[in-house]
């Protein structure tokens, strides 16, 4: 597990929610796992490339993912829709931009473009062998949890 990547992870997302929707929110301790198992209607994976190498995805609901896409269009959303898409996706840069900047003063890695799956009846493993874990940091305001997986390679 790296500690310095799971605090960056945790200052960068309270920080994301305080400035642009003024709303603190609770994180539970980092855990280190194998791949999370749980359905989750919205993944959103941005892959990094250089010193550090693997994935971030950010895992909610439908309902989650709407309304994080609605406070930063401020207009309702539909589910699923190209709006709500985008916007889950440009929220996912913000966080991986913030991520970079608190993780590391010099270039660490870069960034892919976000890539969303939306549904049900899949899982996304973003992991190169059975033996590798993933951290999983889970956060919550009000009645929204969501969590952030991390993969290092």
């Amino acid at each position: 597990m790296n500690q310095k990547m799971n605090e960056a992870v945790i200052i960068a997302v309270e920080e994301i929610f305080i400035k642009m929707f003024n709303i603190k929110i609770k994180n539970n301790t980092p855990l280190e796992k194998n791949v999370d198992q749980t359905k989750h209607e919205v993944n959103t994976v941005i892959c990094l490339v250089g010193e550090l190498n693997g994935a971030f995805t950010l895992k909610s609901s439908m309902k989650l993912a709407c309304d994080i896409a609605g406070r930063m269009l401020n207009m309702d959303v539909e589910k699923g829709s190209e709006d709500m898409r985008d916007a889950i996706g440009e929220f996912m840069n913000i966080i991986v931009g913030a991520i970079h900047r608190y993780y590391s003063d010099t270039k660490t890695f870069n960034i892919s473009v976000p890539s969303i799956i939306l549904g049900e009846d899949y899982l996304v493993y973003t992991k190169a062998s059975k033996s590798d874990k993933v951290t999983i940091i889970e956060f919550m305001y009000e009645d929204n949890k969501f969590s952030i997986e991390i993969y290092l390679k």
